[in-house]
């Protein structure tokens, strides 16, 4: 069988494993993942009844408002039956019953029990509020007689009025005894204080009828009866008319209504203690189911971690036959033929047999090589004695070309003597070149110093000249402005006389000033401060232009003396041109004749330099040649000793001698 077909085959089976494995993963987290999630939502549904909607329905039982049943019932519609609806319906039908059962409850006794949780005692608390209401208002009819009356009159009031109230609290106690501790003897005991109550008020109502409005009948006969002519009818409509009818009515129909309403308040206690009862006892009912139910749930895990427990046995099971019978067929098949094959080999390798294998009898892709190696050494047997012969041949021309390079070695060297003197030969005429080359570049740098110099000359000779045109300018223009300066302080000095006669002219002005305030007497005191301090200024005015007038005179001076120096300036700068002139006609001639001496050296220098020039291409030309002469010596050196040491292994190797 061939390898292709085994390994296609152990392929195969590989792919299978692994699909039945994913296969097996997938369910097995599928059952997990349902099963997580049913318990997940039975969770979720047990919460709900036996926590949420238990707190809902007590809280409504507790205190009796419509709006927490309202929120039980929808509780469980919204909450309760979507989670349940989705668990399987062996789970979800044991729960449905109960859920059932406590809805209709919610509708009916547990709506009614509500309604009385929140003040059960309500009939008879009314009943003696309105009864004590009722007394209140006899007291306060009592007390308006006892006003208009003497404590006499009204004692037999006050007493039935004492009497009732210590009834009514009686009845009370006797009332709260019974309800603490229902029994036959509390009812008895309650009946008889009831009684006695009742007794009391009958005692009350044959009493005689108060006359509250007495007076106000008295003032009427005085007013209208005289008037009218009906004082007797009203006094008849005063005797019949009772005002503690209605209150005494109150009385009787209370105290008859009160053990009624007490045996009312027990039966309304006892239905909403049993709808009470019956709720929570189907809440617990459905927390056993739950709780059931719960088992239920957690052995369908257990089934399901078993099964696939079992499933996964199975897998690795079946995956060790495969893997014990894939190696049974692989070494049947493969490494039998892998062994022979690998044993030839190693002969063939360690002991150079060439002799052909033995192929065994299986026919795979092993055999076909084994056939193919055999035939491969047949033709390496034929070629090793064409080796042989060729070998031989190659020693015989090897031998050849290394004699071949020891001539080629021995011109070498012959021309690396030449090489060397024609090298010296070429060093001594670069070195003559380059002493003429140094003598003729030294009489062109003489030569170009004294150009430069000389044009520096001519330069400075034109700018000394300029300068000196530029001084006479400029001493023509400081005369001119001498001239009007002179003008100016004539004009300033002429301007100076005219304020030295104002200044006078004022002092004059104070004078008489001063004297027309004199004898003006005390109304010219000011006016003469005045004068006195106009004449001090002045007099201030003259001193300064005294000093000025001075001044002037010294600036006039000093004028005179400048224009005299400018003058004298003027004169030697036109010599300084004349003499500047003469110069720079002297230092032209000498720049001519310089450049023309520059010119022939630099002709010498460009001789010598291209002598040189040529002389270093000719010891450069041979100097590369005699280091391609070095290299090809030294190539053709290495080339020999290589191609000896080759020849040398090669012998070797292939036992050529």
């Amino acid at each position: 069988m061939k390898i292709s077909h085994v390994t296609r085959t152990t392929t195969v089976s590989y792919f299978i494993i692994a699909a039945m494995l994913v296969t097996l993963l997938l369910w097995s987290l599928m059952k997990f993942r349902s099963a997580f999630e049913q318990s997940d939502t039975y969770t979720q549904v047990w919460e709900y009844s036996s926590i949420d909607l238990k707190q809902q329905i007590e809280g409504y039982l507790s205190s009796g408002e419509a709006s927490s049943l309202q929120t039980a019932q929808e509780f469980i519609e919204k909450k309760i039956r979507p989670a349940l609806n989705t668990l399987p319906d062996n789970i979800k039908s044991p729960i449905t019953v109960p859920l059932i059962a406590i809805e209709k409850s919610l509708q009916s006794d547990v709506r009614a029990a509500g309604k009385l949780s929140g003040n059960p005692y309500a009939l008879i608390e009314n009943n003696e509020r309105q009864t004590l209401l009722s007394l209140d208002t006899l007291a306060d009819k009592v007390a308006l007689f006892q006003s208009h009356h003497d404590l006499q009159s009204a004692a037999i009031y006050l007493a039935s009025q004492a009497l009732l109230y210590a009834d009514l609290a009686h009845v009370s106690g006797a009332k709260d005894n019974y309800l603490d501790n229902i029994t036959a003897d509390n009812k008895q005991r309650l009946i008889e204080s009831i009684e006695i109550f009742q007794a009391h008020i009958a005692e009350f109502n044959q009493l005689p009828i108060l006359k509250l409005n007495e007076e106000e009948g008295t003032d009427s006969a005085d007013d209208l009866s005289s008037l009218m002519g009906w004082g007797n009818d009203s006094e008849d409509s005063s005797e019949t008319i009772d005002p503690l009818e209605e209150t005494k009515s109150e009385l009787h129909t209370w105290s008859s209504r009160y053990l009624k309403d007490v045996e009312s308040s027990l039966t309304n206690i006892q239905q909403a203690q049993a709808a009470q009862n019956k709720i929570r006892s189907q809440i617990n009912q459905l927390e056993n189911i739950l709780k059931a139910g719960t088992e239920d749930i957690q052995k369908s895990a257990e089934a399901t971690q078993e099964q696939t427990l079992m499933a996964f046995s199975v897998f690795v099971i079946l995956m060790i036959l495969t893997t014990i019978s894939v190696h049974i067929f692989q070494n049947r098949v493969v490494v039998k033929s892998a062994r022979d094959l690998y044993t030839a080999v190693k002969d063939l390798v360690e002991h150079q047999n060439i002799s052909t294998l033995k192929v065994g009898k299986n026919k795979n892709e092993l055999s076909d090589v084994a056939h193919y190696l055999n035939r491969y050494l047949e033709q390496i047997a034929v070629q090793r004695q064409q080796r042989d012969t060729e070998l031989n041949n190659i020693s015989i021309s090897l031998n050849e070309m290394l004699n071949a390079f020891g001539q080629v070695h021995k011109l070498s060297m012959a021309s690396r003597h030449e090489l060397d003197d024609t090298l010296n030969m070429s060093n001594q005429v670069e070195t003559l070149a380059s002493k003429a080359e140094v003598r003729a570049q030294e009489v062109a740098n003489y030569a170009t110093e004294t150009n430069t110099a000389m044009s520096y000359s001519v330069d400075q000779a034109a700018s000394l000249a300029l300068a000196n045109q530029t001084t006479v300018e400029r001493l023509n223009s400081s005369k001119k402005a001498l001239t009007s300066l002179s003008s100016s302080v004539s004009s300033a000095s002429s301007i100076v006389g005219g304020i030295r006669d104002i200044s006078e002219q004022t002092n004059l002005l104070a004078l008489n000033a001063a004297i027309e305030a004199a004898r003006a007497g005390e109304h010219g005191r000011g006016f003469a401060v005045v004068a006195s301090e106009v004449r001090t200024l002045s007099t201030r005015t003259q001193q300064s232009l005294e000093e000025i007038t001075k001044i002037f005179s010294q600036l006039t001076s000093a004028t005179d003396k400048l224009t005299q120096n400018i003058n004298s300036i003027e004169t030697a700068s036109i010599e300084q041109i004349d003499l500047t002139h003469a110069l720079g006609q002297s230092a032209q001639d000498i720049l001519e004749k310089s450049k023309q001496s520059s010119y022939l050296a630099e002709k010498a220098t460009g001789y010598a330099a291209e002598q040189k020039l040529g002389m270093n291409k000719l010891n450069n030309a041979v100097v590369n040649v005699r280091e391609q002469a070095n290299e090809s010596e030294e190539f053709m050196a290495g080339m020999t000793n290589n191609i000896k040491q080759k020849i040398q292994d090669i012998t070797t190797t292939l036992g050529i001698h």
